[in-house]
């Protein structure tokens, strides 16, 4: 149906007696469908905090938190055994779009606010019949290998540690061997900053928040505006910066839009904006996969409704170079159970177009976390399933787990199906697709257990009874293999064979005090595993690297570590860089403080402490460990990377970054992002 078809329909059902707002008036509904921008009161905050503001208007009641209910409760989920399939269904119009929010959001204020009832819309165990949902399939031939981290065997500069070798990820400092790009002040400023070959740096460019926002815009039109920096790439003579925009003109009521900046760099010192596109909502990640830019973000539809009952926010809206169109009908899909409350938006750029259409497709659903490969996007969120009342007041919520698969290998996302799962996926290395299978380690409320789903998210096979009353640590899968490390006081790692989908069997396992946050593979049949120290009754406060030899899974071994008392090495797989196959830099920070190094000024007041980065490399079954690159600083250091025969330690608030030499481990210089740069030990 074309859209003036569709505008002839949308009047003969206007001429029934129904009673509508003035926002769903015909000449409004017609601008909606032709894409015509409507005025819309715009939302954000100077301050990522009044975000809280917006929220606040609207808790009235004490179980208003369950507004968003995209959040992992500390409390695993207690679920039906198995995956439940979810149909879906594309928005046939957008007033049958609005009405269907708008009927949930009477029913949730009359129902739960006024009546105080236990009531939450769709909340059903009887989910809709999967033979309606459109299935894609996966390529075997073409599907990723787990362990391919895309790290070349002796590369001259530290690259960003991807989760999947063939889908490119953004990080807050990324290098090409002769420039840093970074986000600092806190997601306030971007940098290039220039890495002279004695080790020396010199900012080159430099772009406050604040001043995308001022260009070209009347002083009137940025009232209220707050920009904030999450990540960049540099991809060929182009930076990609990933942002949201706040705006609260109106005290506490406004919205947010992300999006990306894309910035011309053949000049470093003087790049130009070329293009700004944004969507409605809050910056969630992005992703390259195959020269097309994938970027996630997520709208709370029903939390701006909320705010002033316009009917116009209900739609997701797309900017783009000063231009706003809503997201289209067709692009748009919902699955019938899901509580209509949040967007997620789906925008995808072809970066060999740097100025081509960009196409956005909106899901209503949930999403907390994400797991892309190079066609496919995996988003989960919770959803409520039952709740416990007493004495007045809520006690308890149980929870489900909804997994929705997404093909990103055409010009526009399109929705495949979803999955109710019985657990919690802990992060995105807890799930895999690897020869058409979606393997999940899935932490539950007694035990884990290993989950293997079909290309259409159907169960295939499931190991339930993992370290009873434990949780999931970390996990890695590589190949036919995956690595899983529980915990309660002491840390067990399990080596799990998956080479038959049908009947995946734990081949052994090894208990260790502390526990591995993150696991890394270091070499043939080597793991390295980042974390917590420990004795048999749980953590000491210290970190700890095990190397595990797993050539024999039946048989895993912890043949070597290191401890580190009152210290914190970051287990964040983007703060671990390879230097070659079998040695890497993790970032450090020690505990203690020395009172002498307390600052009070008007800027900060707090202490100068001692952080940076620590190299180690396995050497003959063993870590050593062949350099400390330490500074003192005001922030932690979150990142640490090399060019050559120099490391960089990097943090992302104010005091800066400084470089080492690699092989000596002294301090060469230091860059100021603030007024108090890093400086030498004393």
């Amino acid at each position: 149906m074309n859209n003036n078809e569709e505008m002839k329909l949308l009047r003969e059902k206007l001429s029934e007696e129904i009673s509508l707002p003035e926002s769903l008036s015909p000449e409004n509904i017609e601008k909606l469908v032709s894409g015509e921008k409507q005025e819309k009161k715009q939302n954000g905050n100077i301050r990522r905090v009044a975000a809280v503001a917006v929220a606040a208007c609207i808790m009235i009641t004490s179980i208003v938190f369950l507004w968003d209910k995209d959040i992992i409760p500390d409390s695993t989920s207690d679920t039906a055994e198995g995956t439940t399939e979810i149909s879906a269904e594309n928005s046939g119009s957008y007033d049958e779009l609005i009405g269907k929010i708008k009927k949930y959001a009477e029913e949730y204020e009359s129902k739960v606010i006024l009546r105080g009832e236990n009531y939450f819309y769709g909340l059903t165990d009887e989910m809709a019949d999967s033979e309606d949902v459109a299935l894609g399939g996966l390529k075997a031939e073409e599907s990723m290998n787990s362990y391919n981290t895309g790290i070349a065997a002796s590369p001259s500069h530290g690259t960003v540690n991807l989760r999947d070798g063939n889908v490119n990820e953004a990080d807050i400092l990324i290098t090409d061997g002769e420039y840093f790009y970074s986000v600092t002040g806190y997601g306030k400023f971007i940098n290039i900053i220039e890495a002279l070959p004695d080790g020396t740096m010199k900012t080159v460019w430099t772009k406050e928040a604040e001043d995308v926002v001022s260009e070209n815009k009347a002083p009137e039109e940025i009232a209220g505006y707050d920009v904030h920096y999450h990540e960049l790439y540099k991809y060929e003579s182009y930076l990609l910066v990933g942002f949201t925009k706040y705006n609260f003109p109106e005290g506490n009521k406004g919205n947010c839009v992300s999006g990306v900046l894309i910035f011309d760099i053949t000049d470093k010192s003087a790049p130009v904006l070329v293009r700004e596109f944004a969507v409605d909502g809050f910056f969630m990640s992005s992703r390259i996969t195959d020269g097309k830019l994938v970027l996630i973000s997520k709208y709370q539809a029903l939390t701006q409704y909320f705010s002033g009952k316009d009917d116009s926010v209900l739609i997701p809206t797309v900017y783009n170079n000063g231009e706003t169109v809503y997201v289209p009908c067709d692009c748009i899909c919902f699955p019938p159970e899901e509580a209509p409350e949040t967007y997620i938006n789906i925008s995808k750029i072809d970066l060999s177009d740097i100025n081509g259409e960009a196409v956005t497709s909106s899901i209503l659903g949930k999403a907390y976390d994400m797991y892309c490969t190079r066609d496919s996007l995996y988003l989960w969120g919770t959803k409520l399933t039952d709740s416990y009342w007493g004495f007045g007041r809520m006690l308890a919520l149980t929870y489900d787990t909804v997994l929705t698969k997404i093909d990103i290998s055409g010009d526009k996302a399109t929705f495949i199906c979803s999955a109710e799962l019985d657990g919690n996926i802990l992060n995105s290395f807890a799930i895999d697709e690897y020869n058409g299978f979606i393997r999940i380690a899935l932490q539950r409320e007694e035990d884990n257990s290993i989950l293997i789903l079909n290309e259409k998210l159907e169960k295939v096979s499931e190991i339930t009874g993992i370290a009873k009353g434990e949780r999931i640590k970390s996990s890695r899968f590589m190949g036919n293999t995956v690595y899983v490390v529980t915990f309660v006081q002491t840390d067990p790692l399990f080596v799990i064979d998956l080479s038959d989908p049908e009947k995946p069997v734990v081949l052994g396992e090894v208990k260790l005090p502390g526990f591995s946050s993150y696991l890394h593979p270091v070499g043939d049949g080597l793991l390295v595993g980042i974390g917590q120290g420990g004795t048999e009754t749980g953590v000491d406060g210290s970190s700890k690297i095990s190397l595990f030899d797993v050539s024999d899974p039946a048989s895993p071994k912890e043949i070597d570590y290191l401890s580190f008392p009152d210290s914190y090495l970051r287990p964040e797989y983007k703060a671990f860089c390879s230097v070659t196959e079998n040695s890497f830099l993790v970032t450090y920070q020690h505990f203690s403080i020395d009172e002498s190094k307390f600052i009070d000024t008007e800027d900060y007041r707090g202490y100068y402490f001692t952080t940076g980065a620590l190299y180690f490399a396995v050497e003959n079954g063993k870590l050593v460990q062949k350099g400390s690159y330490l500074a003192e600083s005001i922030d932690a250091v979150e990142r640490a990377t090399f060019i050559n025969d120099k490391v960089y330690i990097f943090g992302s608030g104010f005091s800066g970054i400084a470089s080492f030499d690699m092989k000596t481990s002294q301090f060469i210089d230091t860059l100021s992002f603030g007024n108090f740069r890093m400086r030498p030990v004393s």
